[in-house]
């Protein structure tokens, strides 16, 4: 008797998980989606500077996330280029960001030291990012060896926002960012 209860308590949530629209996303928070998985994908595509003909692949998946609904939204440009967001799927706000350049050129052969300094780096990263010296504060900008190559890393905060950088030594081509929330 008990065997058939709790075999027939499993049908009834698998199936209410199945039937009712949010209910795979878990109880608490928003049930739905407010904005569509191609807006979050537009948001993401806006927030980079590319359009949708210049990507190798673009996808999206709707996911919780500390109890709220988001898009994860990836794509790849023809250069290997990879981006990653996370869209609130409650109002569109990115969350967090983060690019990382798969295939970059080898330094010049013979090139001792860097080409660009700390400082331009700095601004290559605050540029990226929309901001200004003035309005961040710096946690970490040095620069570093890691396999092999030689990049400057800097790491802000512009009020509840973190920003990682690993920008090429010798091209100033940033490799890796990210963007997330102070709290994550």
């Amino acid at each position: 008797m008990i065997k058939k209860l709790l075999t027939a308590t499993s049908l009834s949530l698998s199936l209410m998980t199945f039937l009712l629209p949010g209910a795979a996303y878990g109880a608490p928070g928003q049930a739905s989606p407010s904005i569509t998985e191609e807006s979050a994908k537009q948001i993401a595509l806006n927030h980079a500077g590319i359009s949708q003909q210049d990507l190798s692949l673009i996808y999206a998946k709707l996911d919780r996330e500390h109890g709220k609904l988001v898009y994860d939204v990836e794509f790849y440009t023809p250069d290997y280029v990879e981006y990653d967001y996370e869209i609130d799927a409650s109002n569109g706000t990115i969350l967090s960001m983060d690019y990382e350049a798969e295939f970059v050129q080898p330094a010049p052969a013979g090139q001792g030291g860097a080409s660009i300094t700390l400082d331009q780096a700095k601004a290559i990263a605050l540029k990226q990012a929309g901001l200004t010296d003035s309005q961040v504060v710096f946690v970490k900008a040095k620069q570093d060896l890691e396999h092999g190559k030689l990049l400057y890393e800097c790491e802000f905060v512009y009020q509840t926002t973190e920003y990682e950088y690993e920008i090429d030594a010798y091209t100033g081509t940033i490799l890796e960012m990210d963007m997330d929330s102070i709290y994550d």
